[in-house]
């Protein structure tokens, strides 16, 4: 059983946690770090899954700045030898660059999976620190807010209606809470009028 989960990439950086009755989310990018909650009856169960390309513009400006850079660098070998200062300078800067340009080739473009289907949808890397791992804690996750719609909507005070508790049944269906054993054995027990799980107290 996974109960934690971080993921860093580049600058980035999330973590959850699952709690009992909520995941906590800590979220950390370049310029912006935020620290929340999420109860489990505010996430659905469904997964979207989406890539980004690295911008070619970012790239490009890159490129721009150290061409500047390189440029001023053969200029000061040619016209300024004897200024060591500015040479180093200049060599720096053009490396500095040129390894943010390696850089943004060598890291692959972002890939993200998102929980959705309830109120709130929440943010994953898709594998980072590995894909296993994130599809392990994405399950984890999944049975807990199964369990949470679980014990929040099939409990029934003495006199619920039939005609409701079948309602109730297809809407966890249809969002995906109940798959089609479980639905079919809960349809059985409320037509035939047995207990589930425990009633409403007042």
């Amino acid at each position: 059983m996974l109960k934690e989960l971080e993921q860093k990439r580049m600058f980035g950086r999330k973590k959850f946690r699952l709690n009992e009755n909520n995941v906590e989310i800590y979220d950390k990018k370049i310029n912006e770090e935020i620290e929340f909650s999420v109860d489990y009856l505010d996430l659905g169960v469904d997964t979207v899954k989406k890539s980004i390309k690295n911008s070619m513009f970012v790239e490009l400006f890159f490129w721009a700045f150290f061409l500047i850079q390189f440029g001023l660098l053969i200029e000061s070998l040619v016209f300024e030898s004897e200024n060591k200062g500015m040479l180093v300078f200049w060599s720096l800067g053009s490396g500095f660059f040129l390894g943010m340009i390696f850089l943004i080739r060598w890291q692959p473009g972002k890939k993200l999976i998102y929980l959705t289907g309830g109120q709130k949808s929440i943010e994953f890397f898709q594998e980072k620190p590995n894909k296993k791992a994130v599809e392990t804690f994405i399950g984890e996750l999944k049975n807990r807010i199964r369990k949470a719609y679980k014990n929040e909507y099939l409990k029934w005070e003495d006199k619920t209606p039939v005609e409701q508790k079948i309602g109730q049944l297809e809407w966890l269906k249809r969002i995906k809470i109940l798959d089609e054993n479980d639905f079919e054995e809960f349809m059985r027990k409320v037509k035939n009028d047995k207990p589930i799980g425990f009633n409403k107290t007042e």
